[in-house]
């Protein structure tokens, strides 16, 4: 017990706490503090695994646009070889045509 005086009031203090009870006091601040690390730990896992996440469902889909323009792409390019074959064939084919009139002409 100890005794103190602060401005004339006097205080009698008590160390009631043993030696056992501050450890298992201590014991629980540590194990608290574990536990709260640990789950800060897990929840940072969590949003760094939501973040990859993220990442790899943006990259996915910015390969299947680039696929599709891609697509799109080679398809136009198709129809317009296609298209310019054609007038071309029918350009021939008039032209051939008129040779064949003017040589039945004569």
């Amino acid at each position: 017990m100890q005794r103190k005086s602060y401005g004339g009031i006097h205080f009698q203090l008590q160390n009631t706490l043993t030696s056992h009870e501050i450890s298992l006091s201590l014991s629980f601040s540590l194990d608290r503090a574990r536990e709260r690390r640990r789950e800060r730990s897990e929840r940072e896992m969590r949003e760094g695994d939501r973040e990859i996440e993220r990442e790899i469902s943006l990259s996915l889909s910015l390969s299947l646009s680039l696929s599709l323009s891609l697509s799109l792409s080679l398809y136009l390019s198709l129809y317009l070889s296609l298209s310019l074959s054609l007038s071309l064939s029918l350009s021939l084919s008039l032209s051939l045509a008129r040779s064949l009139s003017i040589s039945s002409s004569l």
